[in-house]
């Protein structure tokens, strides 16, 4: 426990005044992200993935340089393809997002996966397993 505090307490007094820290976020629209993240990335703004980060969140990753972004152990990435709704209410799959987002990925996301084969089978979420999440973006295990 006291490890813990002492972790929390050192990631608290080194994170940078300029840092947008992710914490719950479900996604939304592509051009929302792409445009706040370029914002972000164009200030040079830090981001650390301290928790979910879904669907056109995990964007972040490819549009922030990768010394920019890093995760603590409790950041979870879910991917999936993109969509829009119908007059049903039904998800139907949206190939022309699907490669607007797969675009702003680097290129370790798009191996671990598969992102340029069969994306439409992937409207519900996917969540890499953490060593995945690690390997897609410039993770640091002690969150900095």
């Amino acid at each position: 426990m006291i490890k813990k505090l002492i972790l929390a307490s050192t990631l608290l007094w080194t994170l940078p005044a300029n840092a947008l820290t992710i914490t719950n976020d479900p996604g939304g629209l592509i051009p929302m992200y792409v445009a706040r993240m370029q914002s972000a990335a164009a200030m040079g703004e830090r981001v650390i993935i301290d928790g979910n980060c879904l669907s056109a969140c995990t964007m972040t990753l490819g549009i922030i340089p990768p010394q920019n972004v890093c995760a603590t152990p409790r950041a979870v990435l879910g991917f999936h393809s993109a969509f829009t709704p119908t007059p049903w209410g039904q998800k139907m799959d949206y190939p022309p997002g699907t490669l607007r987002m797969v675009s702003h990925y680097p290129p370790a996301i798009s191996s671990i996966m598969g992102l340029m084969r069969s994306w439409g089978e992937y409207i519900q979420l996917i969540y890499p397993d953490g060593s995945e999440s690690h390997a897609c973006c410039n993770i640091d295990e002690s969150g900095g």
